[in-house]
């Protein structure tokens, strides 16, 4: 009997424990919340970092993952293919840096630069983003800013989205899965500078490779 009696004090006992470290992580967790630092959105990437994607194929029907037209930017507006005119093709890299972290509802949404683009055309006057709501939420990091290309002058932007959380967002995409990583990128030419050749809008999305830069 004694030794029932100690084992119901000791569940009681554990069960108590339990409510309280459950309470505390709600309460720190609330407090951080409400002290305006939510964790970030993706857990794997860092602020104030530099990363380099690389990007295997064109993400479509005749992709060698799994195609979800959802996340893919030229099918949902629509648009024609970019057509690699800054170098961006299956193969080439971007260099990217996180410089900002922006409140996203429940976590903070990364944005930053494009420290170089594979056809070496400068990135101007980088804007800063707040991603949130429907199909762009899936997004981990957004830059955006200004491009001239010959004659094609406007705004670009480049996103990394991850369709799937679960696998690492480094790591390579399986033939018949989400991809780990997809990279949008998008140019609205426009101005004095915007010629017959550029003046349609364009995006593509690629299935990409994430790595940490230097």
């Amino acid at each position: 009997m004694s030794s029932m009696y100690s084992n119901s004090q000791t569940v009681a006992s554990a069960r108590s424990v339990g409510a309280n470290r459950w309470q505390a992580t709600t309460l720190a967790f609330l407090a951080c919340v409400s002290c305006g630092e939510p964790p970030l959105c993706d857990p794997e990437l860092k602020l104030d970092t530099a990363y380099v994607s690389t990007v295997s194929e064109i993400y479509n029907h005749r992709s060698s993952a799994q195609f979800d037209s959802r996340f893919a930017q030229s099918s949902i507006a629509d648009w024609p293919s970019c057509a690699g005119f800054d170098g961006l093709v299956p193969g080439a890299a971007i260099s990217l840096r996180t410089t900002r972290a922006t409140n996203d509802a429940s976590c903070r949404a990364l944005s930053g630069d494009v420290l170089s683009l594979p056809n070496g055309e400068k990135w101007e006057e980088s804007f800063a983003l707040s991603v949130s709501g429907g199909f762009e939420r899936y997004n981990i990091f957004t830059a955006e800013g200004e491009v001239m290309s010959g004659p094609c002058r406007g705004p670009y932007r480049v996103t990394l989205g991850r369709p799937s959380n679960q696998v690492s967002v480094f790591s390579t995409t399986a033939p018949g899965a989400l991809p780990s990583l997809l990279l949008g990128r998008s140019f609205w030419p426009a101005g004095a500078d915007a010629g017959a050749t550029c003046s349609q809008w364009c995006a593509d999305t690629f299935v990409a490779q994430l790595a940490v830069g230097k």
